[in-house]
């Protein structure tokens, strides 16, 4: 599962540097100083049954082009059923390639238990929008 952060929010900000020619390393310079923390929260607030979900979760900043991407991904199966929550099909247990014994299975199957969302990574990014618009202004007044 992977989150994409849309920056058209930074847009005031954006306007006051883009005829800078460093916006670009402006945003990301400023989404690599708070990456990590934006991505400790996500830990803090993902549910810590096993903590496979929260070891799972690595934040990175990348740009293509024009673009500066912030990105809180999971390779967890059940990422996104955490987060927006959901029906959940009968998981596969290990008789046919899973890691949950059957009787396992079939209890979370009945139960949906995923049914509610507990969001963790949307908190995240919001929580921590203030402290990146405050990053950009940082770093764009060391560069320009």
């Amino acid at each position: 599962m992977t989150f994409i952060w849309d920056d058209s929010q930074f847009v005031n900000i954006i306007n006051l540097y883009k005829k800078s020619e460093y916006w670009t390393d402006i945003l990301e310079t400023a989404g690599n100083n708070v990456i990590d923390d934006i991505e400790n929260d996500a830990k803090r607030l993902a549910p810590k049954d096993t903590g496979q979900l929260e070891n799972s979760i690595v934040g990175s900043v990348s740009t293509s082009g024009n673009n500066v991407n912030f990105l809180l991904t999971s390779s967890h199966p059940a990422a996104s059923i955490i987060e927006f929550g959901g029906y959940s099909p009968f998981p596969p247990w290990e008789e046919v390639g899973g890691v949950l014994p059957f009787p396992v299975a079939k209890k979370v199957f009945e139960n949906q238990p995923f049914k509610a969302p507990q969001p963790y990574i949307r908190p995240a990014l919001i929580n921590n929008l203030p402290r990146l618009e405050k990053e950009v202004v940082k770093v764009a007044q060391k560069k320009i």
